[in-house]
């Protein structure tokens, strides 16, 4: 009798949880974490180091998801000419970096048009 049947039942299952963990802990990231609060972010990477110490493997903090998801969404909106928002991010004459957005509030300073124009210049 041999038990690998069940234990790769156990492995499909687990995986299926962690990745379903991984889409709440990632989802529309770019929309709510510019605006969440510190403490709720240290809720949120506790879970993560929680994951990490249950699978034993060193997982990337919200912040690196955030910051990395930002690039990705603002690149693919700059080179989507018919995107709606293509038209926020305009190059300085220099057409190496591009314009900040002018913002009155911190929270649109924190929202995610403003932060994806400072991800697209730091990563030039």
């Amino acid at each position: 009798m041999s038990w690998s049947c069940y234990t790769n039942c156990l492995a499909k299952k687990a995986r299926q949880h962690l990745y379903h963990l991984c889409g709440i802990l990632t989802g529309n990231i770019t929309v709510w974490f510019g605006n969440s609060t510190k403490q709720d972010r240290q809720a949120l990477q506790r879970v993560v180091r929680s994951a990490e110490r249950i699978t034993h493997t060193e997982l990337p903090d919200l912040q690196t998801i955030y910051y990395k998801r930002c690039q990705t969404k603002a690149r693919r909106t700059v080179k989507d000419p018919t995107h709606p928002n293509n038209r926020l991010f305009s190059l300085l004459r220099s057409g190496r970096r591009f314009c900040s957005l002018k913002t009155n509030t911190e929270r649109l300073k924190r929202s995610f048009f403003p932060q994806a124009i400072r991800a697209l210049n730091q990563g030039n």
